[in-house]
């Protein structure tokens, strides 16, 4: 709260002009200058509202019954608009920007603590309008209205001068590429389903997995057994690619009894670490 300590402000504030705010008369839009005065009395309508914000550098009020007040120039391009001020209750004086954050919440000054605005069902009736009417129920607002807005300012956060920032450590690159080949079967050759005749076709997988941390193009997969090559593969980290090849076996195969170890490179594990990610 913001209380001026100057007797001299405030007597130069009421010779120049006091805009004393009464409630219009329900749809009434009552329009005022503040250039006008240096002072605005807001004592009659404080909590009356349903309603307070600005628009550019007026302050609308807006009240239940559709009755407004607009204040034009209430606020300047810099925020509070000069010596005006505005006057709350009998002894506290606000600048127009103070004004605004405490009773800018639908309904009720800013309050932290308070959450929801919940309506005591009780009549309402204003004698300004109409002294003797009969009163009417006060239509309860819907629970998007009644929710209550409010500020909280937090502090920057400083930095001590001689902090120790440690720098985030650096990303290394590591690509990597995983080559899987597995035996599948036998066909063709003399249908045995049996690798011992020339002609017969000896069936694998090739599953290529990038275990690195970066993604692969532009590479090329060749089986050195079969020949077959697989080229433009970009696999992205972690992810698959699976690939069909076949070999015929020869005669030769048969009488070196596969290069002298009876295998035909059945089955393959490597890493294969390509120059760098494409």
């Amino acid at each position: 709260m913001e209380v001026s300590a100057s007797a001299e402000r405030l007597r130069v504030a009421q010779a120049l002009g006091v805009l004393e705010l009464i409630h219009p008369k329900p749809g009434v839009h009552d329009a005022y200058n503040a250039h006008d005065y240096s002072r605005i009395d807001f004592r009659s309508i404080i909590g009356q509202w349903q309603q307070l914000h600005p628009e550019g550098r007026s302050l609308v009020i807006v009240f239940g019954d559709g009755a407004v007040i607009e204040i034009s120039n209430f606020f300047s391009a810099a925020g509070s608009a000069g010596g005006l001020i505005a006057q709350i209750d009998d002894a506290t004086y606000v600048s127009p920007d103070l004004f605004l954050l405490k009773y800018s919440a639908v309904g009720s000054s800013f309050e932290p603590q308070a959450s929801t605005y919940v309506s005591s069902g009780a009549d309402f009736h204003d004698p300004s309008v109409d002294p003797v009417a009969t009163p009417e129920p006060l239509t309860l607002l819907s629970a998007e209205a009644q929710s209550i807005a409010f500020l909280e300012i937090l502090p920057t956060p400083r930095i001590e001068a001689g902090t120790f920032i440690p720098p985030l450590p650096p990303v290394t690159p590591n690509p990597v590429l995983t080559i899987d080949k597995t035996f599948v079967d036998v066909t063709g050759g003399n249908g045995n389903a049996e690798a011992d005749a020339a002609g017969d076709v000896l069936n694998y997988t090739v599953t290529v997995t990038n275990t690195g941390n970066v993604t692969l193009t532009g590479v090329t997969v060749t089986d050195p057994l079969t020949g077959q090559a697989f080229p433009s593969v970009t696999l992205a980290p972690g992810a698959s690619q699976v690939f069909n090849t076949s070999y015929n076996l020869t005669q030769t195969d048969l009488d070196t009894n596969g290069g002298g170890d009876g295998d035909i490179d059945k089955h393959r594990d490597r890493d294969q670490r390509p120059d760098g990610p494409g």
